[in-house]
């Protein structure tokens, strides 16, 4: 038994140098970062931040909330070094001309190649906690100066990663949520990890919430307990279910979601996809968004059928132009059914990850009719109103939060009005309401274009050379 233990110990040691895991203590940093090698001289830039978000994967809006806070960190520290966490590197390279490292789903719960991460859940959770126990035994480890690991090298890059930065930045969306369970674990496994290294971290435009048990909410509360800032998207919503976990305080402030003030591609551009997609670049249109999103095989024949009568309801009786955005392929999927389903003629324009793009087509609409969250957030940024539908508590908790922000909850609509004639007088609403709300909406963005760039200000007088407690 002893020369069993003896080899496991040297297994792991071993491990510990092809990982090139490094040896933390809490002395001065910088001489710690020149001594392993990370620390570069030439570079003087301040501060180092490291992103993680929902980007990745070619969701539209998360590629926008991204893109809007890279934007922010530059605004405020020009010479800022920052990495982002991706399940697809050269993708998000590619599109925000940022270095990015393997995100933590990839490097520890495989999620590009294995099932678990996105549809076995049993194991997912199994392998979560143990990950989570040699996770934190080799940081303790570290801490306390002891060369051993218990982790593989894709596991420790993760750990070598945060080490190099100065700041963890959890960019928003609503993955912190029970009903993208994977993701909540994920994500709170990473700030959990921070607090242990004593690596400060913050959030920005999330709706958190819709637990699906007890185990969510403790394992949210592990996370986000000892987060700097916590930044919500919606009125007071996710500040309650906050406050169910026990975490509450002056850090956390319900504002808007990161993508809002995110620029648009201008008008001569979107008048060219219009005309490219055989469209009037001089006629009215709707911008109008749908998908599959929660909804079952048997439910779909029926939900394509509804949504393309009240598409046909605005091309006929309102005399305005259908045009179909994408935020995600998919989405361009439901848009073919639909359009098959419709009397009245519609433009479909294709699937492009470029945000700029939709946020355009969406600037220049008359109003907007989406099923998803990011439209109505770009809808709002650019004084656009919205009505939206909400089949699923997930959908019906962002939308619900995001309209609730301007005032116009009453634009949601759930299934039951969906199915009805209720989109009727909403959409009559919306048309003869548009100057009030498109009023509502500026005035509240103009309150958010004058607060968005202090979390961030904060954050860099925060920090400092050192890894003491922010606040």
């Amino acid at each position: 038994m002893f020369s069993r233990l003896k080899r496991r110990i040297r297994i792991l040691w071993l491990r510990h140098d092809i990982a090139k895991d490094v040896h933390l203590s809490v002395g001065s940093r910088k001489t710690q970062f020149r001594g392993w090698g990370y620390f570069d001289e030439r570079w003087d830039g301040y501060p180092r931040v490291l992103m993680a978000a929902g980007h990745g994967y070619g969701n539209v809006g998360d590629e926008a909330q991204c893109g809007a806070c890279v934007q922010r960190w530059r605004s405020v520290a020009p010479g800022c070094k920052i990495t982002l966490f991706s399940p697809s590197p050269p993708y998000t390279e590619a599109l925000h001309n940022e270095k990015c490292e393997w995100a933590p789903r990839v490097a520890w719960f495989r999620a590009n190649t294995d099932n678990l991460y996105f549809g076995d859940w049993e194991n997912f959770e199994r392998e979560f906690w143990k990950l989570r126990r040699r996770l934190i035994w080799s940081v303790e480890l570290m801490r306390r100066g002891v060369k051993l690991s218990f982790l593989c090298p894709r596991e420790s890059s993760v750990i070598n990663c945060l080490l190099q930065h100065d700041i963890l930045h959890i960019s928003g969306g609503g993955f912190l949520t029970g009903k993208t369970r994977s993701r909540l674990w994920e994500n709170c496994l990473l700030m959990e990890v921070c607090a242990l290294l004593g690596i400060p971290y913050i959030l920005t435009g999330h709706n958190i919430g819709v637990f699906e048990d007890e185990k969510d909410k403790n394992v949210a509360r592990r996370g986000l307990l000892n987060a700097r800032y916590i930044g919500l998207r919606d009125r007071g919503i996710s500040e309650n279910e906050l406050n169910a976990t026990g975490i509450c305080g002056s850090h956390i402030e319900s504002t808007c979601d990161d993508a809002l003030l995110c620029p648009r591609a201008d008008n001569e551009i979107v008048r060219s996809q219009i005309l490219k997609n055989n469209g009037d670049s001089d006629k009215s249109w709707v911008a109008v968004n749908c998908h599959y999103w929660g909804q079952s095989e048997v439910d779909k024949p029926k939900f394509t059928k509804q949504f393309a009568l009240i598409c046909d309801h605005i091309a006929s009786q309102l005399k305005m132009q259908v045009v179909f955005i994408a935020m995600t392929p998919t989405d361009a999927d439901c848009a073919n059914d639909v359009i098959k389903e419709m009397r009245q003629s519609a433009v479909k324009i294709p699937y492009c990850p470029d945000f700029r793009v939709v946020r355009g087509i969406i600037a220049d609409s008359v109003f907007i009719f989406t099923m998803k969250h990011h439209p109505i957030v770009f809808a709002q940024g650019e004084s656009v109103p919205v009505v939206c539908v909400a089949l699923d508590d997930y959908y019906f908790h962002k939308n619900r939060g995001a309209l609730d922000n301007t005032g116009h909850t009453k634009f949601l609509l759930n299934g039951e009005e969906f199915y009805g004639e209720t989109f009727k007088n909403k959409i009559d609403q919306v048309i003869q309401q548009k100057s009030t709300i498109t009023k509502e909406m500026r005035t509240w963005v103009e309150a958010m274009r004058k607060i968005e760039l202090n979390p961030y200000k904060r954050v860099i007088t925060m920090i400092g050379g050192s890894r003491e407690p922010l606040c």
